[in-house]
């Protein structure tokens, strides 16, 4: 949600935005679309501070950043990738607009890579660190979020836990409590 609207990924590969006061059968007013977006297999979304948006594209293993405003077949203004990171499912964006992104090769079609969350320091299209393996108790994330100390939720489906990681963490890091 922003003052540019409500967006909604699909799993088309698309965004629909509608107004901010969208009720009832509302249409969107516009959609990004077409395959100069590179949209593929949009699952999560979430805005900045700075008006940009960010998608996940499960089916090609990147994170697609649009301006807020964005409308119609555009090029994404910048694409955030890493290695291993094959299957972004969800993101969730920092105070200081940095950015996790949750991946999950197991949930369905995909582009493979590992089970983790990985880093993006506000501005940068390449992680910088990444919370993966087996101590960290990840399986299946479907959820993420970072609370005002900056720890770290991960909600895992099919495990019923979530995983609370300190700020800093990174690696193979055990989690500072799971509930």
């Amino acid at each position: 949600v922003s003052a540019a609207g409500l967006y909604v990924a699909n799993a088309d590969g698309s965004v629909a935005v509608f107004a901010p006061d969208a009720s009832g059968d509302a249409a969107p007013v516009r959609r990004i679309a077409g395959s100069r977006t590179g949209l593929s297999l949009s699952i999560g979304l979430a805005t900045d501070s700075q008006q940009r948006l960010y998608v996940t594209n499960r089916g090609n293993g990147t994170v697609a950043v649009f301006p807020v405003t964005a409308s119609g077949d555009v090029a994404p203004s910048t694409v955030l990738t890493a290695s291993g990171m094959g299957s972004p499912q969800v993101l969730a964006v920092g105070p200081t607009d940095d950015v996790y992104v949750a991946t999950c090769p197991g949930c369905g079609s995909g582009n493979g890579g590992g089970t983790g969350v990985w880093h993006f320091a506000n501005g940068s299209t390449v992680s910088d660190f990444q919370i993966g393996g087996a101590n960290t108790g990840m399986t299946v994330p479907t959820g993420i979020a970072l609370d005002s100390g900056r720890n770290l939720y991960v909600a895992n489906a099919f495990g019923g836990n979530v995983a609370t990681f300190a700020p800093g963490a990174s690696g193979n890091s055990l989690p500072i409590r799971s509930f």
